[in-house]
């Protein structure tokens, strides 16, 4: 071997020494893949895998040199190094595989671009199927894995937004149902139209992968379904209602349309509620009688007291229509009035009864000789000793008395007469009309009346009875209260004699004189003042309850599709009165009645009873 040759050599081991030491040095962060190496020393593969092989021992040392460091000489020989596994390359991905995955990806891809509100497409596992075929090494199948999984996340996520569409729709058409359906027939042409657009949205769904959430929509669209299916059958009823419309406040031409209707369409919805409303004609004819009389009676209804007319036109209308009306609140309360009316309307002027019997006792100046406790003789001229005439009767009859002298100092002019024309004055200042004007003033004043001549003493006692009964008789026949706050005077005021004739002149009689001490005992037995008023006629009036309300039609009943009962026909601007609102129906045993369904408050109405016994086509009372 010459020199050149040689040199050769040495550089070609040389070379292969340092391209084997770089591969070591790359492998020392690579897992270590083959334990046959776990035992040998760095230096020891080294030289193994790189000079066992040669023949030249010399550049077998030099590579060794060159591996070990020079000032840790022990270290190479004594610590052990991490061994390392030689590299075991995997092939890289097919072809074949790199397009199976781009196809899974697009797929993908594609889930996002698929709108919701149309069908979704069959879904084709193929791509995925097959990606996972080809599979083979470690890092294709990760990759398999990992799109299979976002395949899966896509689908999923695409059907459940699709089933929160349909979920959304389902919500927005019965919503609109809801809001379509409250509303009542004479709307049935927009309702119509509505029930075709939601016909055809729920039509455009795209089929639910969910059973439950597809009979629903089933469910929604045999509702609308039926919902037009029963507009089309009853087009002619709802127009026919229109006509009651415009005539329902005509009790007796609305009547006769209900009954029209009814008998035109026994199979309508309405035909039974018209055909019982109908048949309450006369019922519905007798309340506005009662708005009538109300009209024209109920402010003398709103006082205490009522002149005689008044009280015999209430006293007719109730007598007449007791049996239609009888179901109204504000009956029973003219029934408790109409004792008091009964008495007004048989009313005989207490004045013009009373004066004439005052002025009577003031018309006739007297003396008074009164010889004891028992004998009154009414003296007919001023006394004188000897004969003296005096009345004996009360026809004018007349009669003598002789008088001693010393009688005749102590006759003094009898009081009587006086007091009368004094109590004449006053009752003049009372004429009947006061009754009706004054009620307050007319009771203080005639109870004055009457305790100014109970409580007169020097009064003979027998003209007191008389007269206490006169006017407390005449006081009980022309008014109630009277009437049951004297039963108990003239009970003793009409003891036997004094509700005859009594002739208390005569005072020859010992008959009189036992009458007069009667008369002095009973009068001890009337109660003291059981007739003082001291309430006034505005205090007296407000204590009367109230028979003033009427009852304004201001619509009529109806059910909306949905069900809910509504005051149909009460939209004139302007015409809502306040008030709590009524419908006439019927009770178990066939009887009228009244039935509160709701109230009315500035121009707003509101129907609070949801009841199966309302009848469409009852008219609306508003109560005022």
């Amino acid at each position: 071997m010459n020199t050149t040759s040689k040199i050769l050599w040495i550089v070609c081991g040389v070379l292969a020494g340092v391209a084997i030491t770089l591969a070591l040095l790359l492998l020392l962060n690579v897992q270590e893949s083959d334990r046959t190496l776990q035992d040998v020393p760095v230096v020891n593969q080294v030289k193994s895998a790189s000079f066992e092989t040669t023949d030249r021992p010399e550049l077998a040392d030099v590579s060794a040199k060159k591996l070990v460091p020079e000032e840790e000489p022990e270290r190479v020989a004594s610590e052990p190094v991490t061994p390392v596994a030689l590299p075991r390359e995997e092939p890289e991905p097919s072809q074949e595989f790199l397009a199976a995955a781009a196809r899974v990806k697009e797929e993908v891809a594609n889930f996002a671009k698929i709108e919701i509100e149309s069908e979704l497409p069959k879904f084709d596992r193929s791509p995925v199927d097959l990606l996972a075929d080809l599979a083979q090494t470690g890092e294709e199948k990760e990759t398999a894995s990992a799109l299979t999984l976002q395949y899966e996340e896509a689908k999923k996520n695409l059907i459940g937004r699709q089933e929160d569409y349909i979920d959304e729709q389902l919500r927005l058409v019965n919503d609109r149902l809801t809001a379509a359906v409250d509303c009542g027939t004479a709307e049935h042409e927009s309702l119509a139209r509505n029930c075709e657009e939601l016909t055809k949205n729920l039509d455009s769904l795209p089929n639910s992968t969910d059973p439950g959430r597809e009979a629903e929509v089933r469910a929604l669209t045999d509702r609308v379904q039926g919902l037009s299916q029963r507009i089309e059958r009853s087009r002619a009823v709802y127009d026919a209602v229109r006509e009651y419309d415009a005539r329902f406040r005509d009790t007796v031409v609305g009547s006769g349309i209900l009954k029209e209707i009814a008998t035109a369409y026994p199979e309508s919805e309405y035909a039974a509620d018209f055909a019982a409303v109908a048949a309450s004609c006369d019922v519905m004819e007798s309340l506005e009688k009662w708005n009538a009389f109300v009209t024209n009676y109920g402010a003398q209804l709103a006082r205490f007291s009522v002149d005689s007319a008044t009280a015999k036109a209430v006293l007719d209308f109730y007598h007449g229509n007791a049996h239609l009306l009888k179901f109204l609140p504000e009956w029973k309360t003219l029934s408790e009035r109409s004792e008091a009316l009964t008495v007004a309307m048989r009313r005989k002027p207490v004045q013009e009864r009373i004066l004439p019997l005052i002025r009577h006792g003031g018309a006739r100046d007297f003396w008074l000789y009164r010889p004891d406790a028992k004998h009154w003789y009414y003296l007919l001229a001023e006394p004188k000793p000897g004969e003296n005439r005096w009345l004996a009767d009360l026809y004018g009859g007349e009669q003598t008395i002789v008088l001693p002298h010393d009688a005749v100092a102590g006759i003094k002019r009898d009081p009587q007469p006086a007091f009368f024309r004094q109590l004449a004055e006053r009752v003049e200042a009372l004429p009947d009309t006061l009754q009706v004007d004054d009620i307050g003033t007319w009771y203080t004043e005639w109870s004055n009346v009457v305790e100014s001549v109970r409580q007169n003493t020097e009064l003979d006692p027998i003209v007191r009875m008389l007269y206490l009964k006169d006017i407390c008789t005449a006081l009980s026949q022309s008014d109630l209260q009277y009437q049951k706050r004297l039963a108990s005077w003239l009970r003793v005021l009409n003891t036997k004699p004094f509700n005859g004739h009594v002739n208390w002149y005569a005072a020859d009689k010992e008959e009189t004189s036992r009458l007069r001490e009667n008369a002095k005992g009973l009068l001890a037995f009337l109660e003291k003042d059981p007739l003082h008023v001291v309430r006034t006629t505005r205090e007296l009036d407000e204590t009367v309850k109230s028979i003033a309300a009427r009852y304004v039609c201001i619509g009529w009943l109806d059910r909306t599709f949905g069900g809910r009962w509504f005051v149909r026909g009460s939209d004139e601007p302007g015409f809502l009165p306040d008030g709590e609102l009524f419908v006439l129906a019927t009770s178990d045993k066939g009887e009228p009645r009244l039935v509160k369904i709701g109230d009315c408050a500035r121009g707003e109405i509101a129907v609070t009873l949801a009841s199966d016994a309302l009848r469409a086509g009852s008219r609306v009372y508003c109560r005022q």
